[in-house]
């Protein structure tokens, strides 16, 4: 959503809140990804009006000038020219990014919903041009899972510093319910998690919590927790 001054005085305060904005809001489910964070964005001494008045519809392509970034709660002001764009967060994932269908990925991709490079450090999907490389996407994920598992060190086995919230989880691709001992956890930071997950100020309060099956790299659960 994006909003401009129309027959109001310049400049107008303002004060906007939203939830969500310092961490996720939205879960993912059995190793799904988090929703994004809710954000607001000021484009400074934009010509959108100018253009609208022409009969011109601006998108976000068409907003060139300086932008600011903003938090969850704040007051500022808009003049003539300044375009407030809000984006909202979406729904959490349904499982390990690593298994989503690739003919999916793909059309993602295509369309513009992920970038190329997502498609491959996020689902281990490998493009060639507009097709899938099958092989190349099945080695990379099969790397992926194992870059997961390497990072297992005498801290992080069996539950790591913080005990699992329960003593099995079920791993999809083992089809088996995996015992604590068998799982790893990771931390991460959120951004690392996709770019709109943005990374700001909640680094310091918030991370990613990973946990891994140790059998076959899968990812069980992804949580946000305090850091």
């Amino acid at each position: 959503m994006a909003f401009i001054l129309h027959r109001a005085q310049s400049p107008l305060g303002i004060v906007l809140h939203g939830l969500g904005c310092v961490a996720p809001s939205t879960p993912g489910i059995a190793g799904g990804h988090p929703g994004a964070t809710n954000a607001f964005e000021i484009v400074r001494g934009s010509d959108v009006p100018a253009k609208m008045a022409g009969g011109y519809i601006a998108d976000r392509g068409d907003l060139k000038a300086r932008i600011e970034s903003s938090p969850g709660i704040f007051k500022t002001s808009l003049a003539e020219g300044d375009v407030l764009i809000g984006r909202n967060n979406g729904g959490g994932g349904f499982g390990d990014p690593l298994e989503r269908e690739i003919d999916k990925v793909r059309e993602d991709l295509l369309s513009g919903a992920v970038s190329a490079e997502w498609a491959r450090r996020g689902y281990g999907v490998e493009m060639a041009g507009n097709q899938i490389d099958n092989s190349a996407t099945r080695d990379l994920r099969n790397q992926l899972r194992g870059e997961r598992i390497a990072q297992v060190d005498s801290d992080d086995a069996g539950g790591g510093p913080e005990p699992l919230s329960r003593a099995e989880l079920k791993c999809r691709r083992c089809d088996a319910l995996v015992p604590a001992e068998k799982t790893l956890i990771q931390t991460d930071q959120l951004q690392g998690l996709g770019r709109f997950v943005l990374s700001t100020v909640k680094e310091r309060f918030f991370r990613a919590e990973k946990i891994i099956c140790l059998e076959c790299g899968s990812l069980l659960e992804v949580n946000i927790k305090k850091a």
